[in-house]
């Protein structure tokens, strides 16, 4: 249908009737770490995120839990990289994974995949997972790293680019 634009975004017909209203943003969190998280080798750890920008307050503590208003499907994208200074064997066995707790408990819902930038003196591992899941109100989200290094301690790096999650509402 062919109109004009209103002040207000609107969609109005020739004789000025409206026939359509503004799209409002949908519900949404991307967070990420400002500091690095060293963790344990071979441990599930919690990725903990220090800055959050949401359309309203359901990530909290790192944790995604949904309220009435955002039960339906979501996209999820979680990027990580690890770091570990050296040590033989390098990283091995990395995990980038979205564990969802529907009320009886948390439970890896997918993995992910990654790549790898090797030296004589550290590893360096990217990883990449997303999944559309449907949420219903209480339903919560965490996002879990794993990885086993030969020596050494691995860190989660941080940065927006390098360890960071999303949700969006479909």
């Amino acid at each position: 249908m062919s109109g004009l634009l209103n002040s207000t975004g609107a969609v109005s017909g020739i004789l000025g009737t409206t026939v359509g209203t503004p799209a409002t943003s949908g519900r949404y969190f991307h967070a990420y770490k400002t500091s690095g998280q060293a963790i344990s080798s071979a441990t599930d750890t919690h990725c903990t995120f220090q800055t959050v920008i949401q359309s309203d307050s359901s990530f909290a503590s790192s944790i995604f839990t949904a309220t009435a208003d955002d039960a339906g499907d979501w996209l999820f994208l979680f990027q990580l990289q690890y770091y570990s200074p050296g040590g033989s064997p390098p990283i091995s066995s990395p995990e980038a994974n979205i564990w969802i707790d529907t009320g009886s408990g948390y439970a890896v819902i997918i993995g992910g995949y990654y790549w790898r930038d090797s030296s004589g003196t550290h590893d360096l591992i990217h990883m990449s997972t997303q999944a559309v899941l449907t949420i219903a109100n209480g339903d919560a989200i965490k996002f879990y790293a794993n990885v086993t290094v030969g020596s050494g301690s691995p860190t989660i790096f941080e940065t927006e680019r390098g360890t960071s999650c999303t949700g969006t509402k479909l």
